[in-house]
């Protein structure tokens, strides 16, 4: 029988089957090639404790691939000149490089101490400098610094390319590799080569790392009557926080609300669908989930009580919005609910499953794409913002303090009607 804890962590990591976020910062490959089918796969990845190299007989299609393996597999081992390299070391890598193979950021196998490592990030606050990363073709790069996060504060911003984390280029790195890296006791201090976009040179950011919280829902009531809203992450928090929030809305009756998730990097697709399901009709769609297999398409609809429809909403995106918050803003621009400003968005809509083996190896690759309402793609592209609204390279001040731009221009959509 399994232990609480056991079952804790399964019970989590099935739900972390549909965290549509990227992760929180919070080997040796053979190359196989892409071109294997779902069964053929299969084959490979129900790993035992019992790891050896005997994927001879098998998944490959004919004779000349899998004569071709190990020919490569001996040669590696007769070869090499720091000696023969230990058979788990190959079986593992070439699992890594199948999957690498597909060339998409989001899907990834782990061998097993990789694979704990991973399910332990999932499991709430760390140590570390708090900003969200991803890939793009480019490399690693910032997708957001969370809100008062060290990051922030040291003055990474969402768009910068992390070109060496300390001494190490990170040419190659995946996602988990740079979290790893950049990861570290609290207290010690990361220093970051980031490239900037539109500046010649590069800089270094030293950030020390502290203890991660992630924060949930923050809002007042402006003295313009206008009731401001900012959710920072769609986390397990936010539902209790956002329920305060409403029932302050009702009470003071606002002339409309600013939803702000700039910033946002995402989180649990049940907490977009139901957030968003407060400003929609009954079974309005909110999301549709695209797979391989059309047959196992569907679409997420909103339920709840609707507490904020009819009330007049304006929602801030900028290129650090992902995810989780790209659903919600895709859904009300969709269903006229809300306008968007500020800058397109991150582009990350993708859903990725975990599976988890035997000897406790791992996979996470992705199953489907999200669609908006009205299917538009958000993957790699995006929402577009209904009024586009850029922040300013050199920071407008007023009154000695330095000036929200984006939010201004949300404000004026208020009090002009446009």
């Amino acid at each position: 029988m399994e232990s609480p804890a056991t079952r804790r962590s399964r019970e989590f990591v099935s739900r972390y089957v549909r965290v549509i976020g990227v992760l929180f910062v919070f080997a040796f490959g053979v190359y196989l090639g892409g071109s294997l089918g779902d069964g053929r796969a299969q084959n490979i990845l129900a790993a035992t404790n019992s790891v050896t190299i005997d994927l001879l007989s098998s998944p490959w299609q004919n004779a000349s691939q899998r004569q071709l393996f190990g020919t490569v597999h001996d040669l590696v081992q007769s070869k090499y000149v720091k000696g023969q390299v230990d058979e788990s070391a190959l079986f593992y890598g070439s699992l890594e490089g199948m999957v690498a193979s597909l060339g998409d950021p989001y899907s990834q196998f782990f061998p097993p101490e990789q694979s704990k490592e991973f399910v332990s990030e999932l499991e709430g606050a760390f140590d570390g400098i708090g900003a969200e990363i991803g890939k793009e073709e480019t490399g690693i790069v910032v997708i957001t610094p969370l809100v008062g996060s060290p990051a922030e504060k040291a003055g990474l911003k969402s768009g910068d390319a992390i070109l060496k984390i300390n001494d190490l280029d990170t040419a190659g790195f995946s996602v988990e590799q740079a979290v790893r890296k950049i990861r570290g006791p609290k207290g010690s201090i990361v220093a970051l080569t980031i490239y900037r976009k539109g500046e010649k040179d590069t800089r270094v950011i030293k950030i020390t790392r502290q203890r991660i919280d992630i924060p949930a829902v923050t809002w007042e009531r402006r003295a313009d009557g206008i009731m401001y809203v900012r959710i920072a992450q769609f986390n397990d928090q936010v539902a209790k926080e956002f329920d305060k929030m409403v029932a302050n809305v009702q009470s003071k009756k606002p002339k409309g609300i600013i939803l702000d998730l700039r910033n946002n990097p995402g989180g649990f697709l049940d907490l977009a669908v139901s957030l968003s399901s407060e400003w929609l009709d009954q079974d309005a769609v909110v999301v549709k989930e695209k797979f391989r297999n059309p047959s196992q398409n569907k679409s997420f609809t909103a339920n709840g009580m609707h507490r904020l429809r009819g009330i007049p909403t304006v929602i801030l995106v900028n290129g650090g919005s992902a995810s989780a918050s790209e659903i919600m803003a895709g859904a009300l621009q969709d269903h006229n609910k809300a306008k968007i400003i500020g800058t397109t968005t991150f582009g990350k809509g993708s859903v990725q499953d975990f599976e988890q083996f035997a000897d406790q190896s791992s996979l996470k690759i992705t199953v489907a794409e999200w669609l908006t309402p009205k299917d538009r793609a958000i993957n790699d592209k995006g929402i577009t913002p209904d009024i586009v609204s850029e922040l300013p390279k050199t920071p407008v001040k007023k009154n000695g303090k330095e000036v929200d731009t984006q939010l201004e221009r949300a404000v004026q959509f208020f009090l002009k009607g446009k």
